[in-house]
């Protein structure tokens, strides 16, 4: 099993869409639930492409997780 955490939602989300600084404040779960889906998206064409056929999931984070407060470095 692979495991992957994504630490910069915010970053991500404004290189691909301008609207997404503005709804930082307003709506940073759904900035979070897009760019998971939008990179789930992208890692199963890549492996698609390369003949890998693989089930890809996104979990949503456990009851009072910070991403925040969270950070590996």
């Amino acid at each position: 099993m692979i495991v992957i955490k994504i630490r910069n939602h915010q970053e991500v989300a404004e290189k691909e869409s301008h609207m997404a600084r503005m709804l930082r404040k307003l709506a940073p779960n759904l900035i979070r639930k897009k760019v998971e889906q939008r990179v789930a998206e992208s890692i199963k064409e890549s492996l698609l492409e390369r003949g890998i056929e693989a089930s890809i999931s996104i979990q949503e984070p456990e009851e009072g997780y910070n991403p925040n407060l969270n950070k590996e470095k």
